[in-house]
C-alpha cells in the first residue's frame, strides 16, 4: 500500500443469499510531514512586537499536532501547540516578543502519530527591531545663505542602519545618499525646505527638516548712453548714463566717479551728472539684500573748451605767390588741423579748400593762383568735435621794373591781432 489511509471490508453470504460482513479500517504513515517556513525567514527585520509565524504543514495522511519552537526564552523550547493544524494550508502562531534576534521551527506529526519531522529548512533566525534611527541634520540651517553650495551634515545612529535620503521638492524627487554620508549640497534659489530621511533594515523611519533661503545671484546692472565707451563729450553737464538695474532682492544702489566718493542714488533712476573737464570713469554698484554686490562702469571724457589757434607769421616774396606760414594750437584732446585761402570776395583760391595741416607745424607753404589779397583760415577740431578757426589777411606783389635799386627781398608780414572764430564747421 502507498502512504494513506485505508478501509478493507470482508462481506460473505450463504446458499439462502443471507449476507455478512465486517470491515477494518488502517493507514500506511512512512513519510513524515513537510513543513514550510513561510515567514518570517533568515534574516528577515519585524519593526513590530507582535505578529504571527507563518508555516505550511502537509501530510498525506493528515496532521496531528504541530509545535512552535523557539528561543525567546533564553533556551531551545516548546512555544505553542496546535492541535487543529489545516493541512496544505498555511497556519499561523502568534506571539509577542522583546526586540532581539531569535531562532524559530515548527515540528509536526502525522494524524496517527507514527512519523514526524521539522521543517528542513532549519531553524530561521529572525530580528525584531522597533527602535527607530536618530537622525540630527547641523547643515544647512533655518538662515539665507549667498551660495548654492551647502554642505549637507547630519549625524545619525542605529544598529541596523540601512537608508539616508533626503528631498527637497516636497517627496517628488528623492535622493539617496551613499552610505548614509554627508555631501555638498546644492540648492536652488530661494526658500526651499529639505526633508532629511534615515530607516533601518526593519524599515523604522525617521526624519528631520529645515526651511533655508539662498540668494547667491548678483544684481545685473546695465548701462545704456548716448556714447560709446571712450568717448570724448563736448559738454561737461547733464552727462546722462541710463540704467537698468535688476535682481528679485535689491537693495542699495551707489556710484562714484573714478573710484572716489561714494553716491546713493535711488535704484531704477537714471544719472544726470555735471563733471570737469577731464578722464572720467563712472563706477555703478548695486547690491540685494545679501550684500551680493555688482558693478558696471563706464568711461568718458567731457570737453567743452574750443582749441585755440594762433598764426604767428606768414611770409612772402616779392615777386612770388607762394607763402609760408606758421601757427600753434593750445588744445589738451587736439585731433587733426586744416587750412583754406580764400580770395576778397571769400571764394577758394584754387584747391586751398580744407587742406590738412600737422597741428602746430612751422613753415607750411602755399602758392596762391595771383598777386591779389587773401584771407589765410587754420582750423583746429579735438576729440569731443569742438572746432574752432582763425583768420589772417596777407597780400602778394609783383616785381617792379626799373635799373639801380636791389632785387625783391623777402616780405615778412606781421601778425599783430588774431582773428578768432568759434563754432562748429566754420
Amino acid at each position: 500500500f502507498n502512504n494513506g489511509a485505508y478501509t478493507i471490508v470482508f462481506s460473505c453470504n450463504d446458499t439462502y443469499g443471507n449476507m455478512g460482513s465486517n470491515s477494518v479500517s488502517f493507514a500506511v504513515d512512512t513519510v513524515p510531514p513537510a513543513i514550510t517556513l513561510n515567514y518570517p525567514q533568515t534574516l528577515t527585520y519585524i519593526n513590530n512586537n507582535t505578529f504571527y509565524f507563518n508555516y505550511t504543514p502537509y501530510s498525506p495522511i493528515g496532521l496531528g499536532t504541530c509545535q512552535l519552537w523557539g528561543n525567546w526564552t533564553g533556551t531551545w523550547a516548546l512555544n505553542q501547540s496546535n492541535w487543529t493544524t489545516i493541512n496544505n494550508t498555511i497556519n499561523q502562531f502568534n506571539a509577542t516578543l522583546n526586540d532581539g534576534t531569535y531562532k524559530w521551527n515548527v515540528w509536526c506529526n502525522s494524524s496517527i502519530g507514527t512519523t514526524y519531522d521539522w521543517s528542513p529548512q532549519g531553524n530561521q533566525t529572525f530580528i525584531i527591531d522597533t527602535t527607530y534611527p536618530t537622525v540630527n541634520l547641523t547643515s544647512p540651517l533655518n538662515k539665507t545663505y549667498t551660495t548654492n553650495s551647502i554642505d549637507l551634515n547630519y549625524t545619525r545612529n542605529d544598529t541596523y542602519l540601512n537608508t539616508c535620503w533626503y528631498t527637497d521638492d516636497g517627496g517628488y524627487t528623492n535622493n539617496i545618499l551613499a552610505n548614509c554620508n554627508n555631501i555638498t549640497y546644492s540648492a536652488n534659489e530661494d526658500s526651499t525646505t529639505l526633508i532629511l530621511y534615515v530607516n533601518d533594515s526593519a524599515n523604522n523611519i525617521n526624519s528631520t527638516n529645515v526651511t533655508f533661503f539662498v540668494d547667491s545671484i548678483i544684481p545685473n546692472i546695465n548701462i545704456q548712453t548716448s556714447f560709446a565707451n571712450n568717448s570724448y563729450l563736448n559738454y561737461n553737464t547733464s552727462i546722462i548714463i541710463n540704467l537698468t538695474i535688476s535682481d528679485t532682492n535689491l537693495n542699495t544702489c551707489w556710484y562714484n566717479d573714478n573710484l572716489g566718493i561714494n553716491t546713493t542714488f535711488t535704484c531704477g533712476t537714471n544719472l544726470s551728472l555735471d563733471l570737469s573737464e577731464d578722464f572720467h570713469t563712472i563706477y555703478i554698484w548695486a547690491n540685494d539684500s545679501l550684500n551680493n554686490k555688482n558693478s558696471n562702469q563706464i568711461s568718458f571724457t567731457p570737453d567743452a573748451t574750443y582749441p585755440i589757434i594762433n598764426i604767428t607769421s606768414i611770409s612772402t616774396t616779392t615777386g612770388s605767390q607762394t607763402i609760408t606760414f606758421d601757427f600753434r594750437v593750445t588744445e589738451t584732446n587736439l585731433d587733426t588741423c586744416k587750412y583754406s585761402i580764400t580770395n576778397s570776395t571769400g571764394g577758394i583760391d584754387g584747391l586751398y579748400e580744407n587742406i590738412s595741416v600737422t597741428c602746430g607745424a612751422s613753415g607750411t607753404t602755399a602758392t596762391v593762383s595771383s598777386y591779389n589779397t587773401f584771407n589765410l583760415t587754420v582750423y583746429s577740431l579735438d576729440l569731443a568735435g569742438n572746432e574752432n578757426s582763425t583768420t589772417e589777411i596777407f597780400t602778394t606783389v609783383a616785381g617792379g621794373g626799373g635799373g639801380g635799386g636791389g632785387g625783391g627781398g623777402t616780405t615778412i608780414i606781421n601778425v599783430t591781432s588774431n582773428k578768432t572764430y568759434c563754432g562748429d564747421g566754420i
